[in-house]
């Protein structure tokens, strides 16, 4: 492939062909054309999602075949119909098109990608898997945004899952890395648990990716809520393993629980 720097709006210069014979342009022009039909007739179909991961794998068979820049062009052209569509998992079709073409080393029209799926998402979901591609350090490793895009996600959200998750993606290394914030987002999730289940991923959270302190508080509620052997038994395993606890008296006074 060569070295040019695309953006969306010299995007129509670029040379689809390179690298590619006579007979494989004919026969990936063909398969293009067919998938650029199909998806428009399914635009308004349940079966349009299905039809968007075509896409996709298109977009592999080409790169496999070393038609790095014919790849490049259908990715913007799955994000095009995506743009387009009122999917409720927009945001992460738009993610998977940022890490895509990072992947093929054009972070600038993934900056461009990110810009537009910004313009047209709104779910919490979205803006947690938009925000974790612009985080992640093998995508665009842009810290200062991602934080903005967190912040939206934490603006949306509503329960305990949402809340939750977000705050291990804010806490992830591979991510934000930012523990200070993350704990916030924690404590606003904990401020929703309701019961065991709740509390039991709160532990796991705060063990693995905060500290053993704030995971003993969460166990502790937890095992309060907990309701007959199989509960304690769960708890038990999570409290004696290292990454969480490791903590094999307590795992010993729940197991003899009824």
């Amino acid at each position: 492939m060569d070295n040019i720097k695309y953006t969306l709006e010299n995007l129509a210069d670029i040379n689809i062909n390179e690298g590619l014979t006579k007979e494989q342009i004919a026969f990936f022009g063909n398969k293009e054309n067919a998938l650029i039909v199909q998806v428009g007739i399914l635009e308004k179909s349940e079966d349009f999602l299905e039809a968007l991961h075509e896409f996709d794998e298109f977009a592999a068979h080409l790169i496999e075949s070393g038609a790095e820049n014919w790849a490049i062009k259908t990715y913007i052209g799955k994000m095009q119909f995506l743009t387009k569509s009122n999917l409720i998992s927009k945001g992460l079709e738009y993610a998977k098109i940022i890490c895509k073409i990072c992947e093929l080393n054009q972070h600038s029209l993934a900056e461009e990608v990110l810009e537009q799926a910004l313009e047209n998402v709104s779910e919490f979901y979205c803006y947690e898997w938009l925000a974790n591609s612009t985080s992640s350090k093998d995508e665009l490793n842009n810290k200062t945004l991602s934080l903005k895009i967190y912040e939206r996600a934490e603006n949306v959200a509503s329960d305990f899952a949402e809340f939750n998750t977000l705050a291990d993606s804010i806490a992830d290394e591979d991510y934000l890395g930012d523990k200070d914030y993350a704990i916030t987002v924690y404590q606003k999730a904990e401020n929703l648990a309701e019961d065991f289940e709740d509390f039991l991923a709160l532990g796991e959270s705060y063990g693995l990716l905060i500290d053993k302190n704030h995971a003993r508080k969460a166990f502790e509620k937890a095992e309060k809520l907990a309701n007959g052997f199989n509960d304690f038994k769960r708890l038990a395993e999570k409290v004696a393993d290292v990454d969480y606890l490791g903590d094999s008296f307590w795992e010993k006074r729940l197991l003899q629980k009824k």
